[in-house]
């Protein structure tokens, strides 16, 4: 849900791989977070 939203804010104009490559980017993220806390 965060990851998702994140991604929208950051660049709404952006080519749909882009966006699809910044997603998991996010998702990547959120991940590392969760097994950090």
């Amino acid at each position: 849900m965060g990851e998702g939203k994140r991604g929208r804010a950051f660049a709404p104009n952006i080519p749909r791989k882009t966006r699809l490559k910044s997603r998991l980017k996010g998702l990547i993220f959120v991940l590392f977070e969760d097994m950090g806390a």
